[in-house]
């Protein structure tokens, strides 16, 4: 095919200076020639089969131009991200780091069809019990001896944030903020909102935030504590661990709107974690993972004012959750 059509284009090039030298014999100028060949030579077929088809075009596209624009993005991407102070260049979508994830062991919720509502819970039972299976529960006791209930407020937290002003960069750099649904996207934005949006009056919204600051989060330990039912040495060792990775406690702090909050995903953290209910109520939807969902059960668990929630125990079991309902009228 393609020495034919180089033959073909040999022969029409003969032709064409064949026609151009009759045309000067013959007094024709060479602007009517120019109009001439402009206005027919791409209605030849010789034109037409050496132009770009639609499959070099796709070939092209797909091997040149496709690959030049991805690198393109990804370095730009990776730029902006340094720009803004991220800790990391490139981050794995959440979709995608839970496709490639390892695969879940049912074991570990195929006997859980229930949350149970549990008080005065020693370290034994615990232990025993919940410490280390896969059994979420919520502890009604849990926060009656912290202050954080009485104190921590929207007002609290913009106090405490605008007299450090170091501390948001500190958060950001080395902690994390969900803005969800809304369009808060950082804390400084969170607590410069006007007294309309902070009341919901222009717009629902519902953030959380990680403390990457060691000043706020010192300050914060002033007014809760561990869980009385964990055991100490578990709390310690936690700690322990997460210092010698050099990775700083933090501490999250989630507030909004009454309404959805998160979204049906899976938390990749790497200790034990609770949830304590001071303001309001929440109610979480727990799914078992994808490649368990013939043998384990989704349950439904209400937080109210007060409780706490040990929806992630010692041994980290990937239960996928939702909150579903967050009311807070007093932010």
């Amino acid at each position: 095919v393609t020495r034919a059509r180089d033959r073909k284009m040999v022969e029409f090039q003969q032709r064409l200076t064949t026609a151009l030298e009759e045309a000067k014999e013959n007094g024709v100028s060479d602007i009517a020639v120019r109009k001439i060949l402009e206005s027919e030579l791409p209605s030849l077929p010789i034109y037409r089969k050496t132009g770009c088809s639609i499959s070099r075009c796709v070939y092209a596209f797909i091997f040149y131009l496709l690959p030049l624009v991805t690198f393109i993005l990804f370095i730009g991407y990776g730029v902006w991200n340094y720009a803004q102070g991220y800790p990391c260049y490139y981050f794995v979508p959440e979709p995608l780091r839970e496709i490639l994830g390892p695969l879940a062991d049912c074991n570990f919720c195929k006997e859980i069809d229930h949350v149970p509502r549990l008080s005065e819970l020693s370290n034994v039972e615990f232990i025993q019990k919940y410490g280390f299976t896969g059994q979420p529960i919520v502890v009604t006791d849990a926060t009656k001896s912290w202050k954080a209930s009485s104190v921590f407020s929207y007002k609290f937290f913009k106090q405490l944030y605008l007299s450090r002003p170091e501390s948001m960069v500190n958060d950001k750099q080395n902690g994390q903020f969900f803005q969800y649904s809304s369009n808060i996207r950082s804390i400084y934005e969170l607590f410069n909102m006007s007294e309309d949006s902070v009341q919901f009056r222009n717009e629902r919204w519902y953030v959380g935030w990680s403390t990457g600051d060691g000043e706020i989060r010192n300050e914060l330990g002033k007014y809760f504590s561990d869980p009385y039912f964990v055991p100490r040495h578990v709390s310690e060792f936690d700690s322990e661990e997460e210092e010698e990775e050099g990775e700083p406690f933090l501490a999250w702090i989630f507030m909004g709107a009454p309404g959805p909050g998160a979204s049906l995903h899976i938390d990749h953290v790497g200790s034990p974690s609770w949830q304590a209910q001071l303001v309001g109520k929440k109610t979480w939807t727990l799914v078992p993972p994808p490649e368990c969902a013939n043998m384990c059960k989704s349950l439904n668990a209400t937080i109210n004012t007060g409780d706490m929630s040990e929806l992630r125990s010692v041994s980290m079991l990937p239960m996928v959750h939702n909150e579903l309902l967050i009311v807070t009228y007093e932010v």
